[in-house]
């Protein structure tokens, strides 16, 4: 086991996504990766003061400080340990990593989002708060309970790709909306020949647009 205890409490029956609720006694971790990515946000005892200890992502040391509501995210594949000085309350919401490509998809490479790992030193409240929802539905449930949870999943995600995930644009995103704009000033066959434009980049742009839109061809002519 890789905590000392089981959690307090978990979901059930979600898709793709996962919560837990931990209380721990003062612990080290030993050095492991997750298949899952994972979001730990740090709780405050009966005193509202939380544990401070130490966290490594990918080999690399931090010490934490592990205010109420920071939060760490761990990627999945990344090695990774952490240590507290003193009991602990946190909780983990984990979630499939290949969410993050199909929500994104439509707007970047799904081959080419990584999730940044960063340690527990900052606070999220729009994490928090999807968390913290997150929570209650475990404890309470209500009308709609599958509904709600997948629509802060996709929030969540949107979320990630947005502010902690290293992307990229997919190219006919980009293709649409540079070749409508020369339509629409009417120089559709100038810009090839604009000395603006080197010889490798216009061949590229000239294959894209070729491929991704349906008058490619007759534009690049």
């Amino acid at each position: 086991m890789l905590l000392p205890k089981p959690a307090v409490f978990s979901s059930t029956g979600w898709r793709n996504i996962h919560l837990e609720l931990y209380q721990q006694p003062k612990f080290s971790t030993a050095e492991h990766q997750h298949c899952l990515h994972a979001i730990a946000i740090g709780l405050p005892d009966s005193s509202g003061l939380c544990a401070t200890g130490d966290r490594w992502l990918d080999s690399k040391r931090g010490l934490e400080r592990r205010q109420a509501g920071d939060l760490a995210i761990i990627a999945a594949g990344v090695s990774h340990r952490c240590s507290w000085n003193s009991a602990a309350q946190f909780m983990v919401l984990a979630l499939e990593p290949e969410l993050l490509k199909q929500v994104g998809q439509d707007w970047v490479n799904p081959d080419r989002i990584e999730l940044i790992p960063r340690s527990m030193t900052a606070q999220d409240p729009l994490i928090q708060t999807i968390i913290s929802t997150l929570k209650a539905e475990v404890e309470t449930g209500g009308l709609g309970g599958q509904l709600l949870v997948d629509s802060l999943t996709t929030a969540l995600v949107i979320h990630l790709l947005r502010h902690y995930c290293a992307t990229r644009p997919k190219l006919s995103n980009y293709v649409g909306v540079f070749l409508q704009s020369l339509i629409d000033k009417g120089i559709e066959g100038t810009v090839w020949s604009c000395p603006q434009y080197p010889d490798a980049i216009a061949q590229k742009l000239a294959s894209a647009i070729a491929v991704n839109h349906p008058r490619g061809a007759e534009l690049i002519d």
